[in-house]
């Protein structure tokens, strides 16, 4: 049958392999999943979508205003006809006549002026939606890189945490005393105690608080003369 000293040394591999097993699962928990470039990958494609729909309204809008001149220039066509043809005789059709013709070229003139300005914003937004464009695919990458990236490194820990959890399961039969090992069990799993069950006594100091230890506990933790426990921390001491 293991001594005591046999099994709280089983006791102290069983810890570190669990310390190193909680190491592993908290770098799990950790893993960037990728929800940031994510966001980021959303927000390009909204940027995108917004430069789009200017681009769209832009270009509907310049239809509207060519055909808004094409309709004025056809209007104003008919009223030059009619003053060179010389059908109007009357002076103050002439008067009427040539007002609508200088407020169609005025107007003419303004809608001129917006054209340009739509095809200058056009072609700005031209050039704002490639750039979107390019952005929201580069921001897709990253996303698709780091999502691939995560999941290898998941496989990877998650690897070692299988390996791990079978190296335990070896170590957990060397101890002979399963009231023992229950013990370990209820001390690691309480809050307080971080996953740390047993601790080595180093220089009359508990391994695990640092709270200081009696010269004749410290002797006795060493010999593995008796179960002890740390009045402080409730660890067991080896």
């Amino acid at each position: 049958m293991a001594t005591l000293r046999e099994n709280l040394d089983s006791l102290l591999d069983l810890q570190k392999i669990d310390s190193e097993r909680d190491r592993i699962q908290r770098l799990i928990a950790s893993l960037d999943t990728g929800s940031a470039a994510q966001a980021a990958a959303n927000a390009a494609r909204a940027s995108l979508d917004t430069q789009r729909a200017a681009s769209t309204n832009n270009h509907a809008s310049l239809k509207d205003s060519e055909l808004e001149l094409a309709a004025l220039e056809k209007k104003l066509k008919s009223y030059e006809d009619r003053m060179r043809s010389g059908s109007i005789t009357n002076a103050r059709d002439i008067a009427n006549t040539e007002r609508e013709i200088n407020q169609l070229i005025r107007q003419r003139a303004r809608l001129d002026e917006k054209i340009l300005g739509l095809m200058d914003e056009g072609e700005q937004l031209k050039t704002s939606v490639l750039e979107a464009d390019a952005k929201a695919q580069e921001a897709d990458r990253r996303h698709q890189t780091q999502v691939e990236s995560s999941r290898a490194q998941r496989a990877k820990l998650e690897q070692q945490l299988a390996e791990l959890t079978r190296k335990r399961a070896d170590t957990a039969t060397l101890i002979a005393d399963p009231a023992l090992l229950k013990r370990y069990e209820t001390i690691r799993s309480r809050p307080a105690s971080a996953g740390v069950a047993i601790s080595r006594v180093e220089d009359a100091h508990c391994g695990g608080c640092h709270t200081q230890i009696g010269t004749q506990e410290a002797h006795r933790a060493h010999e593995a003369a008796s179960l002890l426990t740390c009045e402080n921390c409730g660890r067991i001491l080896a």
